[in-house]
């Protein structure tokens, strides 16, 4: 699974989401503002926001602290890392 976190270095919440995703192997972390080919082709509109991409679940987004913190704190286990 390909996860990434996009951010920018005025978001005061992105700092927050880093924090949360810490301990979260294989993170690839961008900023927005220097990436801006991969906000356009997630349709990312605001920041933090956290990309997968699984060949079985397809591209999920969770956006904000809260949606990160629920994707981190669900089952371990997901169909892509089976």
């Amino acid at each position: 699974m390909e996860k990434i976190l996009l951010t920018s270095k005025t978001c005061k919440y992105c700092i927050t989401a880093k924090e949360i995703l810490k301990d979260t192997s294989d993170l690839l972390i961008k900023d927005i503002e220097e990436n801006e080919e991969l906000a356009i082709k997630y349709g990312v509109r605001a920041v933090p926001t956290l990309v997968t991409v699984c060949k079985i679940e397809g591209v999920k987004s969770y956006v904000g602290t809260d949606k990160i913190e629920e994707f981190v704190n669900k089952s371990k286990k997901t169909a892509c890392e089976l």
